[in-house]
């Protein structure tokens, strides 16, 4: 019997405040329903315990490593949003990006390196 295997998905996206934190994991709980591991950073270094930078760039890198698929959450992007999406670009890994507006350029260099989507479809990518 062969083992069947979930595909993890890492969702990168800003964490400046609890609208962002929210929208994370609305996108986590919606990902998981279709299947999916997901690994968001905000779950496994929460903003109450403190945690220097490094670790959280260490962190945060293993598991872009770890992942099968980087989701990138584009609305609002931070320099750290920009930072996991290139990581993942230059490991080879599948990036979609999200955003819910188109009217924002994201720049050439970002858009080129990504899928964008309005609406994700996970179920496709399984």
């Amino acid at each position: 019997m062969q083992k069947i295997t979930m595909k993890m998905v890492f969702i990168s996206g800003k964490l400046s405040g609890i609208a962002h934190e929210k929208f994370n994991k609305e996108m986590a709980k919606a990902i998981r329903a279709e299947g999916y591991d997901v690994y968001l950073p905000q779950e496994q270094l929460p903003r109450k315990v403190h945690k220097n930078c490094l670790e959280i760039l260490k962190n945060n890198e293993k598991a872009i490593g770890n992942s099968d698929i980087v989701l990138v959450i584009f609305d609002n992007m931070d320099m750290g949003v920009a930072m996991e999406s290139e990581y993942a670009y230059v490991r080879g890994k599948l990036i979609i990006g999200y955003r819910s507006t188109f009217e924002k350029n994201l720049g050439s260099m970002v858009e080129g390196c990504v899928l964008v989507h309005r609406e994700l479809e996970f179920s496709n990518l399984k």
